[in-house]
């Protein structure tokens, strides 16, 4: 398997960060329906604050790797029979993934902070 993109296919390192950065939001996503039910002194309370906050961190660094990897490797050409229409939709729909997990990154980032609360 190679480990940067070729034309038709993914590479092993796009692969690999998809994956890590599929689960860690599945990950997230739960925790947090967890942590709504939790009251403070509930003895998962903190700990499952750090974990939801490290996870984020974490996301955050790997979209800004994901970001640069793209630029050194771009994504694999999108089959020539799907209609102009779903090309656009598909690259733009990436795109806006990308953009929500930063944003959403960065703004649990900045709650947390700006609460005088440590990351």
């Amino acid at each position: 398997m190679r480990i940067v993109n070729s034309e038709t296919r993914y590479g092993l390192v796009s692969k690999v960060l998809h994956w890590v950065i599929a689960f860690a939001v599945i990950g997230l996503i739960c925790l947090g329906w967890y942590m709504v039910d939790l009251t403070y002194f509930d003895k998962w309370y903190n700990q499952s604050l750090a974990i939801h906050k490290a996870l984020g961190l974490m996301v955050l660094g790997l979209v800004v790797v994901l970001f640069f990897w793209k630029i050194i490797s771009p994504s694999p050409n999108l089959v020539a029979s799907i209609p102009l229409v779903q090309r656009f939709a598909a690259r733009g729909m990436h795109h806006l993934l990308m953009l929500v997990m930063t944003v959403i990154s960065i703004s649990g980032y900045l709650i947390s902070t700006a609460a005088g609360k440590p990351v």
